[in-house]
């Protein structure tokens, strides 16, 4: 799963001054690892996980304009590429093949909307 955010750069602006604060001490924030225990979280108790994701993640929606979330069932993926290593190298990753289609699925909605802005992307 690959999720992402769009918002105005002074937007960015506020939920990257709130966010940091929110989810100190940990540096960058991956739902995985903080569901988990790992990377950063470890040592953590579940507790103190839910307490930093409900500090944390009311900020998004008061912050940003818009979310996109794409995932592929691994079971699914693997199925479907059986046999066909060379397009599955073309795809890399499923979470690689995600960012893609996230991408793509953001500047789909921009053409649509007759956006024209220029737009930039962070993946961390």
């Amino acid at each position: 799963m690959v999720a992402g955010y769009v918002a105005k750069p002074s937007e960015w602006a506020a939920f990257t001054k709130r966010w940091r604060a929110a989810i100190r001490p940990i540096k960058v924030y991956h739902a995985v690892d903080a569901a988990n225990q790992r990377r950063e979280f470890e040592g953590w108790t579940k507790e103190q996980v839910a307490e930093l994701a409900a500090r944390a993640l009311p900020i998004i929606p008061a912050t940003v304009q818009h979310g996109f979330a794409v995932g592929i069932q691994l079971e699914h993926w693997e199925h479907a590429l059986r046999g066909h290593e060379t397009v599955k190298a073309l795809f890399g990753k499923p979470n690689t093949c995600c960012l893609h289609w996230l991408m793509a699925t953001v500047l789909d909605a921009k053409v649509a909307a007759g956006d024209a802005r220029r737009i930039a992307f962070y993946h961390e």
